[in-house]
């Protein structure tokens, strides 16, 4: 009986000083080029009972909720007539409708952007910089990009930006991220071995825990694209607790199996894809 006692005390005064260690508040800045209303409320949730609070770029004031919705529908429909062109090119007999179907996605793509106030990267990079002023707004302790990695570009349906604009835009703003530990990508080939190497590893470069997508992840809204952020967010203590790689694998596993084509860089050098684990630069003999 005292030996249960003895491991019941042990065990809550491992919990206890646990919950000592957790900030008292986490604070999240959310980049989203991509609408991800569903993504960004995932982020919120609590974590180990810390409410989790998300600063969104672009913010409210600039796209508000009723644009983005209205966004969401223009989307839609720019999507179904985008499908209709693609019938039209494998028709035998074409329709006379099929000439006007690309007038119609030029229309809605500009009144996208006359609904987003014609957000720009220079303007994405200009709320990054008045967060610097706003001194409730750092430090952040996770960085999370929702967008498109396509053709050299990050986009979406709010906006997008050149790679090495981003990758400036990152830079000016360094001190936001002196405190990050989690970057976490949402985005298709975002975590490939040479993006990994050639661009995340100096655009974030103390960051101990950076997460992205080796091949075409599922988009915003999926279920299991939301599964896998709901298990980032529950391995994430564990994941930077971790001594060793061994116990880094069986954690990276867990997101494969969410059907998320995950990829971690951990401790900026040791990267897990999917079918390896592999150092980012070998060591010199």
């Amino acid at each position: 009986m005292y030996t249960c006692f003895s491991q019941s005390l042990a065990a809550f005064i491992f919990l206890f000083c646990s919950l000592l260690s957790v900030p008292a508040s986490a604070r999240t800045l959310f980049i989203d080029f991509n609408n991800a209303e569903r993504e960004i409320a995932v982020f919120k949730q609590s974590q180990l009972g810390v409410a989790s609070e998300v600063v969104v770029v672009p913010s409210y004031q600039r796209i508000t909720r009723k644009q983005r919705l209205h966004i969401v529908k223009v989307n839609e429909a720019i999507e179904a007539f985008t499908v209709k062109l693609q019938d039209c090119a494998v028709a035998i007999k074409r329709d006379a409708k099929c000439d006007g179907y690309y007038d119609k996605i030029y229309s809605l793509e500009q009144e996208r952007e006359k609904t987003t106030g014609y957000y720009s990267a220079d303007d994405l990079k200009k709320e990054l910089l008045a967060l610097l002023e706003d001194k409730n707004a750092i430090p952040f302790n996770m960085v999370v990009i929702s967008g498109h990695h396509e053709q050299g570009f990050y986009r979406g349906e709010l906006t997008d930006a050149k790679v090495k604009e981003f990758v400036d835009m990152m830079d000016e703003s360094r001190p936001l991220y002196s405190k990050v530990n989690t970057v976490v990508f949402l985005g298709c080939e975002t975590g490939t071995k040479a993006v990994y190497k050639n661009t995340l590893q100096s655009m974030f470069p103390d960051v101990p825990v950076i997460l992205a997508s080796e091949d075409n992840a599922p988009t915003r809204n999926e279920a299991r694209n939301l599964a896998y952020i709901k298990q980032v967010m529950a391995i994430r203590p564990k994941l930077l607790a971790a001594k060793s790689v061994k116990e880094v694998q069986p954690l990276f596993q867990s997101l494969l199996a969410r059907h998320w084509p995950a990829s971690l860089l951990w401790k900026q050098n040791v990267v897990f894809l999917k079918d390896s684990t592999e150092l980012l630069v070998e060591p010199v003999l």
